[in-house]
């Protein structure tokens, strides 16, 4: 049978179409790479950690003091750790985002009351207390904690701890983080973390696998 030439040329149109259309669902078929970073990277010996440092189950937070999202995750992470301690070890990194006005000071205050040990309280009483952030906040909050006042003064003041919240936050920049929180688990960024639940349910499936 001898084809016309305009039927050649609508079936050369079917045919390159198809030939699209199959590159087209070959590419969005194709895996999303996940980022994941090395351990030693994610958490390095700066970080503030707890729970069972030997877990083979690792949580990994970026987080920033004057976030509201991340103050509705804090008491969510302690509950898991606090649950899992034998089986989940978690590290708290700095993302003082610059939009936040009292992010990096709160950060030095929480690095200055680690001085003394007392990092995680810093933490908890900064997150309950976000909503009366201010310069004299901090000399409350050590009061509070009942921390060494004079000491705890001289390192706010000594800004004792930058180098590893810059350290956190040269990473989470080159990163290029969209915000805060940000999950590592594993080493593996977790995506569409939106609420606590999901988190919850993330990090308990993977606590279980290894029980």
């Amino acid at each position: 049978m001898t084809l016309s030439s305009e039927t050649k040329f609508f079936l050369g149109i079917i045919c390159t179409s198809i030939i699209i259309l199959g590159l087209g669902m070959l590419y969005v078929s194709r895996p999303v790479a996940t980022l994941t970073i090395p351990k030693e990277s994610l958490i390095p010996p700066s970080a503030h950690t707890k729970g069972n440092k030997d877990a083979n189950v690792y949580l990994v937070e970026f987080s920033d003091f004057q976030c509201p999202a991340c103050a509705v995750f804090a008491p969510v992470v302690d509950a898991l750790v606090a649950k899992n301690s034998d089986t989940l070890f978690f590290a708290y990194r700095h993302f003082p985002l610059p939009k936040h006005q009292f992010a990096l000071p709160a950060a030095i205050a929480a690095e200055a009351a680690g001085v003394q040990g007392k990092f995680w309280e810093a933490s908890t009483y900064l997150f309950t207390h976000q909503n009366t952030f201010s310069d004299t906040l901090w000399d409350t909050m050590a009061r509070d904690l009942s921390l060494d006042t004079a000491q705890f003064t001289k390192d706010v003041k000594a800004q004792t701890g930058k180098s590893s919240i810059d350290q956190d936050l040269a990473q989470a920049t080159a990163l290029n983080f969209s915000g805060t929180p940000t999950f590592f688990l594993n080493g593996a960024l977790l995506k569409n973390i939106n609420s606590p639940q999901d988190l919850i349910a993330i990090v308990e499936t993977a606590t279980t696998s290894v029980k």
